[in-house]
Order: structure tokens, then C-alpha cells, then sequence
């Protein structure tokens, strides 16, 4: 009978850590398959973090110069020290972002089991976190994971740090001095992270009214309070509205608006569309309220000390109020941007966590556990299938603005918008990083001098010249600041996939590089001839690049040995005005 139970017990225990481990390893499958090396908007300034410290002109005053409504001093250092390793490659930042989150899983791991009086047995504390490590290794973050994660995911792993100490740590000066740190991580990495200072003290004031009492003190009080208050005092020296917030008048203005938008945020990392984003978010709410006005109860009367668990969730809902406050205005789509939900997913876990916190002693908490693993799985499923469903077409998007990045200096300002909110700046940044041979300038680019003319003709074909179909009776006529954009599609050798590059062609002399990888479902069909999909290809340069006069447009289509090319005739007239 023991060596049996022994048995059933070592079954048991696989299966729970099968639960918690494989969310991991499928996001780090959608890692593998969908990272790109390629930064565009917030991402792409960081290029002057590598050109000032090249130059010698990494100062104090540019690492906490202000970024947008952020100062992001410790996000400016961990780029430089990675970057400065991999050439900012972007694809090394997005397994340190997949790090980040498991680390941030383990973090709140081993609190919950303390926390949840599941330190007896690790399979059951296993088993009751499952539903939270699918959460927190839900693909749903897809913006912040394959893009500008560092400032979301160090925040978070800061401020949820604090809390573990403040809440669950030992009440020595070195303990509160590690709590300090992690606030300070938190705080300059994303703004919202300046909420850790004055919840800290709120968690250090309610510990006086627990029984058994926290060691703590007025004294570990005012040291928080000192701390945060040079850190907020400091953030805000010098400080500038970035000017693209909503004016606060708009919540007043629009009352229903600002409430749909706040209920999108907070259920958005559930509900990852306009339709199930608001309705998650009114569950979330009125799950939020039950579990706080128990906790509450318990504080106030009996003195329990609240789970960590309702921390998380009283950050969520600050967080959010921040977010809607500032940006209400651009309506529900802006709401349930993905890059939010690195942190909002917090919400549902802290209210899980409070009902497994307190099962012993409610009925109420435990009658509510299931339902609330339920909603989370549910949620993780939908926001999976989302990302996962995106993902191609996301990817087929980034691609095209790293190719923007390498070619910035041939395209015009209307184009380059895309990639950035100044197109001024976006040709800067790009010509430092072609300067010092970092992100896309440090990969692997054929040279069209070094082609032979003479492969055999692959599949192609060019649709548009400027959205209009090719009509070589009828040159388009271009200015200077006017661009030339050519869209279509050209298969490899074997026709199996996209071909290994392309070229525009102007007079057979001059060669702009275009971009292959426009993922187009309509080339492809199932599995095996799924590569195809990513054949879609689109060039442009801008008519600054072009003498005044007429000109002729062909495509030069690398061959799969990247030293042989095939020459088209020419698809296109153009005359420079």
C-alpha cells in the first residue's frame, strides 16, 4: 500500500510540475518562431543609447532624461549592457523578456506557497498555482514580449519584488534596504511603477494592526517614506508633459466612454478583443470587490494580515485608473493594446490567490476558487488563440519596419512615418546604427555589385507601382518628397517560399533594396506549402533618390545561393519632376 501511494504521489507531483513548466516552454515556442530583430517607435530612440555611448556622451542627465511620460534609467542600462554584447540584436532582448517573466512565475511562487499555508506540500501548492503560471506566461503580452518589453517587464518584476519583501520578508534594515531596490527598479523603468511607494507604506501601516503582530515598525514606515519621496520628488525635477495624453476633463466629459475604457484595461489580458475586453473587465471588478471587502473584514476585525494577493490587485486597479486618466480619449481599441497586459494580468491572479488564502476560513472563498481558476484558463485560452492567430501578420508587419530601419536613407518622410512618429529622427537613428554596425546593419545583407545576372527566372509577379496596376504606356510622375512604392510577390528557386532577396532596379544601374516576407495567406495553401505565405514583397524609395527626368523600373530577384540574380524587364516608367 505505501510503495502504491508513493507511486500515485510521484504521478501527482510530474503532473503538477507539467502544469506549471509547459506554459513556459509553448512561450518560448511562440519566442522562437515569431522574435525579429527589427525596434520601431517607442524602441527605435534607444539607438541613441549605443551612438552616445560610442561618443563618449552617456551622461547622468541623458540616463534619467525623460521618455515620454517615463524616466527609464534602469531600462537604459540593461539595453546598453545586452546590447552592447549582441550588437542590439533585439532577438537576445526578447529571450531576456521570456526570462524576465519565469523569473517574475518563481518570484510569486514561492510567496503564494508561503502565503497560501502551502509550504507542507509543494505538488498541492503546484497544483493551486497552475492556473496562475498559465496566466503569467500567457502570449497575450505579444507587443511588450517581441517588441519594447524591457520597461513593462523589469517594472513588473521590481514592483512585484517590493511587495514580496514588504509583505512577506524578514523586518531586518538589509530586507527593507532590497525592497528599496526593487522600488527603485520599478519606478524607472515604467512610471506606473512609482505606485510601489505609496502602497509600500499602506502594507507597512497595516501590518501594525495584525495578529500575531509583523515585526515592524514606525520606524521601517518613515525609512519607505523617506525613500519614496526622493524618488517621486526626483522623477518629477525637471518633468514635462509629453503632451499626448487625454486631458483629465475628458472622464468628466464622457463618463461611459472612460468607464468602457476602464473596464477594457482591466480585462483586456482575459478578453483580448473590443467585445470580451469590457465584459471581462466588469467580472474581474465584482470578483475584485467580494475578495477585497473580505479581506478587508478580516483586517479590520479579526486582524489578519491581507494575503499579497490583494496587493496585486489594488496595483491593477491604480494602474489602470492612471492608464484610463491619460488615455481614455483614444477610445476602447487603445485600451486593450496588448503591452498593458504584462501588468493588468496581475489583477485575476491576485484575486485567485486571496480565495486559496483564505479557504480554511471562508465558504465564500472557497466556493469561488473554481470558478475563478475557470475564468483565468478560459482567458488564457482566448488571448492564446488571439496571439497565436496574429502572429504571422504581426510578424510579416515588424519585418517590414526593420527593413525601414535598413533603408531609412533612401525613403521618403511620408513612408517612414510608419516607422516612427518623426521621420527626421527615424533617418538619424537608423544612420547611427548603420554607423556603428548594430541591429539590422550587424546581420548578413547581399550586395548587389557582387551578383552575377545569370539565374534562371523564378516565379514572380508585380501587382502595383504606387497602388495603381502596372502600365508601362502611363510613367508616374513623382517629386522629390513623393515616393515610388512597388508591391507584389517572388518565389525561390523550388517555389516553396519567399525568395532570398530583392532589389529595385532604377536604369539597370542603380539598386534599392525591397522587402520579401509580406505574409500573404492567398500564396500558400497547408502545411507543407505554408512557406509560400511569406513571399509577398514591397519596395520603395523616395523621388529624391532620382535625377529629374524618365526612368525605368526592373527587379532583381537574388537566387537561393545569394550569388546569382535574375534581372526583370523593366515593370515600371517613372519621371522625376
Amino acid at each position: 500500500m505505501r510503495d502504491t501511494a508513493t507511486a500515485e504521489d510521484r504521478r501527482l507531483a510530474v503532473l503538477a510540475w507539467a502544469l506549471v513548466i509547459v506554459p513556459a516552454l509553448i512561450l518560448l515556442l511562440y519566442v522562437g518562431f515569431y522574435a525579429l530583430n527589427g525596434p520601431e517607435w517607442d524602441y527605435l530612440p534607444f539607438a541613441e543609447i549605443f551612438d552616445r555611448w560610442n561618443r563618449g556622451q552617456f551622461t547622468l542627465e541623458y540616463l534619467f532624461r525623460q521618455h515620454n511620460e517615463h524616466r527609464i534609467a534602469a531600462v537604459r542600462l540593461v539595453v546598453l549592457g545586452l546590447g552592447t554584447l549582441t550588437r542590439w540584436n533585439n532577438r537576445p532582448e526578447i529571450a531576456a523578456h521570456w526570462t524576465l517573466m519565469c523569473a517574475t512565475a518563481v518570484i510569486l511562487f514561492r510567496s503564494f506557497r508561503r502565503d497560501a499555508l502551502l509550504t507542507g506540500s509543494r505538488t498541492l501548492a503546484l497544483l493551486f498555482f497552475a492556473p496562475m503560471a498559465w496566466l503569467l506566461t500567457s502570449p497575450r503580452s505579444y507587443e511588450a514580449l517581441l517588441g519594447d518589453g524591457f520597461p513593462h517587464y523589469l517594472s513588473i518584476i521590481g514592483f512585484v519584488s517590493a511587495l514580496c519583501i514588504l509583505v512577506l520578508g524578514r523586518t531586518t534594515a538589509a530586507a527593507l534596504a532590497g525592497a528599496v531596490a526593487c522600488g527603485l527598479l520599478s519606478s524607472f523603468s515604467l512610471s506606473n511603477g512609482l505606485v510601489v511607494w505609496p502602497l509600500g507604506l499602506v502594507i507597512l501601516v497595516c501590518h501594525m494592526r495584525v495578529e500575531p503582530p509583523r515585526e515592524t515598525s514606525w520606524r521601517r514606515a518613515i525609512a519607505w517614506s523617506v525613500a519614496g519621496a526622493l524618488t517621486i520628488a526626483g522623477y518629477f525635477y525637471g518633468y514635462k508633459d509629453p503632451g499626448n495624453h487625454t486631458s483629465p476633463h475628458f472622464l468628466l466629459e464622457h463618463p461611459g466612454l472612460a468607464l468602457a475604457h476602464y473596464l477594457g484595461v482591466n480585462g483586456s489580458s482575459l478578453g483580448p478583443d473590443t467585445g470580451t475586453a469590457p465584459v471581462f473587465g466588469a467580472v474581474l471588478l465584482v470578483l475584485e470587490a467580494i475578495v477585497l471587502l473580505g479581506i478587508f473584514d478580516d483586517w479590520w476585525r479579526r486582524r489578519v494580515r491581507p494575503p499579497l494577493g490583494a496587493w496585486l490587485i489594488v496595483t491593477v486597479l491604480i494602474s489602470a485608473a492612471m492608464i484610463t486618466l491619460n488615455r481614455a480619449g483614444f477610445g476602447l481599441l487603445q485600451a486593450i493594446e496588448s503591452r498593458y497586459t504584462a501588468m493588468t494580468v496581475l489583477a485575476p491572479i491576485g484575486a485567485y490567490w486571496c480565495l486559496v488564502a483564505r479557504r480554511e476560513r471562508s465558504r465564500t472563498a472557497r466556493a469561488l476558487i473554481t470558478p475563478a481558476a475557470t475564468l483565468m484558463l478560459l482567458g488564457y485560452l482566448l488571448a492564446s488563440v488571439q496571439s497565436w492567430g496574429i502572429a504571422p501578420e504581426w510578424y510579416s508587419r515588424k519585418s517590414r519596419m526593420a527593413y525601414l530601419v535598413y533603408s531609412a536613407k533612401y525613403q521618403p518622410l511620408g513612408i517612414l512615418e510608419r516607422l516612427y512618429a518623426n521621420p527626421l529622427h527615424a533617418r538619424i537613428y537608423s544612420a547611427s546604427l548603420e554607423r556603428l554596425h548594430y541591429n539590422v546593419f550587424a546581420e548578413d545583407h547581399i550586395r548587389p555589385e557582387t551578383l552575377t545576372l545569370d539565374a534562371p527566372q523564378p516565379a514572380f509577379i508585380v501587382e502595383t507601382v504606387n497602388d495603381k496596376p502596372i502600365d508601362l504606356t502611363r510613367p508616374i510622375e513623382v517629386g522629390a518628397d513623393d515616393g515610388v512604392v512597388v508591391s507584389g510577390w517572388a518565389f525561390n528557386d523550388r517555389s516553396t517560399g519567399p525568395a532570398r532577396a530583392v532589389f529595385l532596379t532604377v536604369d539597370g544601374r542603380q539598386d534599392f533594396p525591397a522587402h520579401v516576407g509580406v505574409y500573404r495567406v492567398g500564396l500558400g495553401g497547408g502545411i507543407r506549402r505554408r512557406g509560400r505565405r511569406w513571399a509577398g514583397m514591397i519596395g520603395s524609395f523616395g523621388g529624391f533618390v532620382l535625377e529629374p527626368g524618365a526612368h525605368t523600373i526592373a527587379l532583381k530577384i537574388v537566387a537561393d545561393d545569394g550569388r546569382r540574380a535574375y534581372l526583370s524587364e523593366p515593370v515600371a516608367r517613372v519621371i522625376r519632376r
